[in-house]
């Protein structure tokens, strides 16, 4: 199910390497702003699955009927993962495509202090459930953090355009 959504991120990282590569802001926009349509239906599309076949899915991984049962109890979570993943791994395609890997980096360093702060407090408090909802809000900070240096990559690409002379 994570090839279905970073399908999404495949396709961006294409088209924003085309937009930043020629140096076209608008273009950019519009392949970040059509990949955020298709990434919110591929989520939707997705979740929509995964709630559907917790019964078909989990016993082709396993003939244990206790794991099948225990893995039922947290099957809610793995509905509400691709709601999240989508945003980012949409913004994975983005700056990848861009080749502007320090915001993936810096993203990556603050959403993992924040998932190491939640798993350990979160999963004390709820236990395995407390664990997903920290992979949640990590993957919801990595989102959050490349979008919000979104408008720097855009500044970039705007600044590097060539001028237009009469």
């Amino acid at each position: 199910l994570a090839t279905l959504i970073d399908g999404v991120s495949l396709g961006v990282e294409v088209y924003a390497g085309r937009a930043v590569g020629a140096r076209d802001a608008a273009a950019l926009k519009h392949v970040v702003s059509r990949g955020a349509v298709m990434a919110l239906g591929w989520g939707v599309v997705v979740a929509g699955i995964v709630a559907a076949v917790p019964g078909v899915f989990l016993p082709l991984l396993t003939t244990n009927d206790q794991l099948v049962e225990l893995a039922r109890r947290f099957w809610g979570w793995q509905v509400l993962a691709p709601l999240a993943a989508v945003w980012a791994f949409l913004w994975d395609g983005v700056y990848f495509g861009s080749v502007r890997t320090r915001a993936l980096r810096d993203s990556m360093i603050v959403s993992t202090v924040i998932y190491v702060i939640a798993s350990f407090g979160l999963g004390a408090m709820f236990g395995n459930h407390g664990l997903w909802l920290a992979l949640i809000i990590q993957l919801v900070a990595r989102a959050l953090t490349l979008t919000a240096a979104w408008p720097r990559l855009v500044s970039a690409v705007q600044e590097s355009a060539p001028s237009v002379s009469s």
